[in-house]
């Protein structure tokens, strides 16, 4: 399946608020377009501490062209599942690490 760029985007974004309306009022899940792919960034503000902790994962365009939104679903899931179990890194200087990737022929891949 070959995406143009456009449907490309339509299904991250489709697929982004799909997985935002499960989310509690303390996370914040956003997407930003990047050339050839799209970062998922998830943030949990924790309360009253107001500490932030969040991470970044990365889905390649190709990806999508080989294997349909199932890439999407991979890297949204283990963002979910970071947080789920309480391994989100804190965010320090605004910059969110990126966790997790995936990429054609590489397929899933987490990160550090």
């Amino acid at each position: 399946m070959d995406v143009s760029p456009e449907q490309f985007e339509r299904m991250a974004k489709a697929t982004l608020v799909a997985y935002a309306t499960r989310l509690g009022p303390s996370l914040d899940l956003t997407m930003e377009p990047e050339p050839g792919a799209v970062r998922f960034l998830l943030r949990r503000q924790t309360t009253p501490s107001s500490e932030t902790f969040g991470a970044a994962a990365v889905v390649a365009k190709p990806a999508v062209d080989a294997d349909g939104v199932e890439p999407f679903q991979r890297v949204l899931d283990h963002l979910l599942d970071l947080n789920e179990k309480d391994t989100l890194p804190p965010v320090e200087g605004g910059e969110l690490p990126t966790v997790c990737e995936y990429r054609e022929g590489a397929g899933f891949r987490a990160l550090g």
